[in-house]
């Protein structure tokens, strides 16, 4: 069972002027890296590129 204590710690993000759980962090990185995976994809598409692999299988 995870310790749910860390996961309700309050994080300071002053300088985006909130305070946010730390529990949200992952789910905004997440969100992030879609969101530029997708900027990526565009761009690569508009170079000329039709077969761009969705997941890297490493291992």
């Amino acid at each position: 069972m995870i310790d749910e204590e860390p996961a309700l710690l309050q994080i300071d993000v002053s300088d985006f002027g909130i305070h946010i759980p730390a529990a949200q962090l992952l789910p905004m990185a997440m969100d992030h890296e879609i969101h530029h995976k997708g900027q990526l994809f565009v761009y690569v598409r508009a170079m000329g590129h039709t077969d761009l692999p969705l997941f890297v299988k490493r291992g």
